[in-house]
C-alpha cells in the first residue's frame, strides 16, 4: 500500500497555545506523510471550508480536522487513519463539551426540524463501551476524513444553518443525504482544554457527583 497523506487542519481565531503546539511536536505519524495548515479567521466555518479545499487541491488522502483546545495522545494520526485505511470513511474520537454536564460531542440521531433547525440526541456516556460504534453526526474537534468526502459533496461544506453549528451541519448532510457514516472510536478519550482538562474522566466523575447530590449527599 503507498504510504497515506493526511493534511492536518487547525482552524484558528489567532491564539494557539504552547500546550497545543507542544503536543504537535510529539505526535507520532508511523508510515503516514503528513502537512499542516493553521489558518486564522474569527469565521471559522470559512476556515473549515478553505481548509477542506486545500486538501483536496493538494491532493491529500485524508483529512484531520483538530481544534487548538483539544488534548490528544500521540498515537491519534496513527489509530485514526488506520480506520480509513480499512474502508471507513469518517473516523471521530470522544470529544467532550467543556462546559458542564460535558455532554460527549457525538450523537444517535440527527434530524431535521420543521424550523430547518437540526436537532441533535445526545448519547448517555454509561452506554458508551469501549468498542467502536456509528453516530449520526459529531462535531469537530478531532475528526478525520477521506478527502474524497469533500469531492463528492459540493460547497458550501460547513456553513451554519438556522441556529445550527458549522459542524453538525456538515456531517447532517454527509450522513443523511449522502448516506456517508461516522465511525467512534471511544478509546480515543481526547481532552478539551478549558478551566481543566476535560475528557471521560472528568465526565464520569461529574455525573457520579450530580447523583450524589440528588440522594441528598455530597461526599
Amino acid at each position: 500500500m503507498d504510504n497515506k497523506t493526511i493534511l492536518i487542519a487547525i482552524p484558528n481565531i489567532g491564539t494557539v497555545s504552547t500546550n497545543f503546539m507542544s503536543q504537535m511536536l510529539g505526535l507520532n505519524f508511523g508510515n503516514y506523510t503528513i502537512g499542516y495548515q493553521f489558518l486564522k479567521s474569527n469565521l471559522l466555518y470559512l476556515s473549515r471550508d478553505k481548509l477542506a479545499l486545500s486538501a483536496i487541491k493538494n491532493n491529500y488522502d485524508y483529512i484531520l480536522f483538530l481544534d487548538t483546545d483539544q488534548q490528544v495522545p500521540n498515537d491519534i494520526i496513527i489509530k485514526m487513519a488506520k480506520y480509513l485505511d480499512e474502508g471507513e470513511d469518517i473516523i471521530t474520537a470522544l470529544v467532550f463539551g467543556k462546559e458542564k454536564p460535558y455532554y460527549p460531542c457525538i450523537y444517535s440521531k440527527s434530524e431535521v426540524l420543521e424550523t430547518g433547525q437540526i436537532n441533535l440526541t445526545r448519547y448517555d456516556l454509561s452506554l458508551i463501551k469501549d468498542e467502536p460504534f456509528y453516530v449520526a453526526n459529531c462535531g469537530s474537534g478531532c475528526v478525520m476524513l477521506k478527502t474524497d468526502v469533500f469531492r463528492n459533496i459540493p460547497q458550501p461544506w460547513f456553513h451554519p444553518y438556522i441556529y445550527s453549528g458549522e459542524d453538525v451541519t456538515f456531517f447532517h448532510v454527509a450522513t443523511q443525504k449522502y448516506g456517508y457514516k461516522i465511525l467512534c472510536d471511544p478509546t480515543l478519550d481526547v481532552g478539551h482544554w478549558g478551566i481543566e482538562n476535560i475528557n471521560r474522566t472528568t465526565k464520569s466523575l461529574y455525573d457520579e457527583e450530580i447523583i450524589r447530590m440528588k440522594k441528598g449527599s455530597v461526599l
